[in-house]
């Protein structure tokens, strides 16, 4: 549905003209402030190990036949963050470098942060420049998150690349907190005006309760996209304090799925009609031996059902015996947002005699149905904390190969990941 191109242009022109003035008035803020202010420098320097466990037919699937993707038992990474935050009484930067070789041996560098943050009182904050706009309360899934990509509900504490934007934040009272962003769309190095997207949030707070009502505008929607990550949107979220136990809900609507449908004879998958909803419902508790436990499922209305995935694994074999799987078929595989029903299970576990923690995520997917589990620790190896080891078990099992779900498709079940982390 085609929206009014005057208040598109006027909301267009708001954003440009918000971003410019925020720019110069945060940055010429920003500039006289002493170093000494509270600034800090530092990092991690990561090296590490992954020992993949070859099946009965290597690493052979449906998504890497002849093992196109170059699978190996033993990958070695490397990864160098560096971070710079300095905050003075009315600004602020913050700036987070990465640097490293990826699994399949290439080297890499982004920007995950980069912003500037002017703040002219103690209710009002501008933020300019890359950025994390993470919101909601799950756990594994967010499904009221609009703006930033999906995370892993493998890693849940794994931090995603921030988002291009600016970000208003305005608490008129105690009790409400106003929040409105323009973005780039994730991952876009050019674009138009007519791509920009624009949102708010707002948070109310009461004893024990906190609600969140959000809105994303997508931009211009046509039948001709090849694909959308960001269609138009609107969700909620609460949080429930009940006699100390955490209790929450998210969900979501949005005007169209970001996932594309497969065809079965292999033609460029397509973007589903109408609309589709997501949610959440979580609990969480604290115990007082510092055990941590996280329950959570998630409806992932942009899941495929039984029918969908018989398609996808009938277009893989038609463009195996033909040209090969493309790229753009393969970016259609992705565990724990594959099907449409997931559990989840975490347990954060402090070991203090050795001053190290251990973690267990457990993920269920009954419609697949797959099973996922993870089981990793962190052990401090000095005094100070700044050399940590970290040793992590991954494994993905099929219940059901005849289902096509995830761990069919998988080229790899089983890994072992070692890691040695030194912050400085």
């Amino acid at each position: 549905m085609q929206k009014p191109l005057s208040l598109f242009r006027a909301g267009r022109a708001v954003y440009v003209a918000g971003c410019a003035v925020c720019a110069a008035v945060s940055l010429a803020l920003f500039a006289p402030l002493p170093i000494s202010a509270e600034a800090n420098f530092g990092g991690d320097f990561i090296s590490g190990f992954t020992f993949n466990v070859p099946g009965s037919d290597e690493y052979e699937s449906p998504v890497n036949p002849g093992n196109l993707l170059g699978v190996g038992d033993v990958t070695v990474t490397g990864e160098v963050n560096l971070k710079l935050d300095a905050a003075g009484e009315t600004s602020a930067l913050d700036v987070w470098l990465q640097a490293g070789i990826d699994a399949s041996g290439a080297a890499q560098t982004d920007i995950i942060r980069a912003n500037t943050t002017w703040m002219p009182s103690s209710d009002v904050r501008f933020t300019l420049g890359r950025q994390s706009f993470l919101t909601g309360y799950g756990y594994g899934w967010n499904p009221a998150d609009l703006a930033n990509p999906p995370k892993n509900p493998a890693d849940p504490q794994g931090e995603v690349r921030g988002v291009d934007g600016i970000n208003i934040r305005y608490s008129p009272a105690s009790w409400l907190t106003v929040r409105i962003f323009g973005l780039i769309p994730s991952g876009s190095t050019m674009w138009d005006y007519d791509d920009l997207l624009s949102g708010t949030e707002l948070t109310f707070y009461a004893p024990a309760v906190e609600v969140k009502l959000s809105g994303l505008y997508g931009g211009l929607e046509s039948d001709d996209d090849a694909a959308d990550s960001h269609p138009n949107a609107g969700a909620g979220a609460v949080y429930l304090d009940v006699a100390g136990i955490g209790v929450y809900a998210e969900g979501v609507i949005r005007s169209r799925s970001r996932r594309n449908d497969p065809a079965s004879d292999g033609d460029t998958p397509v973007i589903p009609d109408g609309p589709v909803g997501s949610g959440l419902f979580g609990v969480e508790y604290s115990f007082n031996s510092g055990l941590a436990l996280a329950a959570e499922y998630f409806f992932n209305g942009e899941g495929w059902d039984q029918d969908r995935r018989d398609d996808y694994a009938d277009a893989l074999e038609a463009l195996a015996a033909s040209t090969g799987i493309t790229p753009g078929y393969f970016a259609l595989y992705t565990p724990a947002y594959y099907a449409r029903h997931y559990l989840l299970l975490n347990l954060g576990i402090p070991l203090y005699a050795i001053d190290s923690n251990a973690n267990l995520n457990l993920i269920y997917s009954p419609d697949s149905p797959a099973f996922m589990v993870t089981p990793e620790a962190a052990f401090n190896l000095n005094y100070e904390g700044t050399l940590v080891s970290e040793l992590r078990y991954s494994a993905l099992v099929s219940l059901d190969d005849g289902a096509k779900n995830e761990a069919w498709l998988s080229p790899v079940h089983q890994s072992v990941l070692l890691n040695l982390k030194y912050f400085f």
